[in-house]
């Protein structure tokens, strides 16, 4: 509908984000610059928050395409336990989760 009515290439209004319309304000450079530093250097880790649509994913994005090394871990709910924040990052970063680990005898 509004594609057509307002003569748009894209369709608007979508559930994920599209990097190609980020626009980098002067509160995206910094963390950025940070970013592409730890990046660079291939060490150290870095912590991005932010409220919701301020571009956080696609910020991140072209570094995951740049080098498969670069791992991210998405936290959607922040009212986690600290041991349940551990756990969720360890499985964004593809290690199995406690329960898993028991379930095949792996004791690490």
């Amino acid at each position: 509908m509004y594609k057509e009515f307002y003569g748009l290439r894209e369709k608007p209004f979508v559930l994920t984000p599209d990097p190609q319309f980020l626009f980098l304000s002067e509160s995206h450079r910094a963390p950025l610059n940070l970013f592409f530093t730890v990046f660079i250097r291939g060490r150290g880790f870095i912590l991005i928050t932010g409220d919701i649509g301020t571009g956080r994913r696609p910020s991140v994005e072209p570094f995951e395409k740049l080098d498969k090394n670069v791992k991210t871990a998405v936290i959607f709910n922040s009212f986690l336990t600290e041991e349940e924040l551990l756990e969720s990052i360890l499985l964004d970063f593809g290690f199995p989760s406690k329960g898993e680990q028991e379930k095949s005898g792996s004791t690490h």
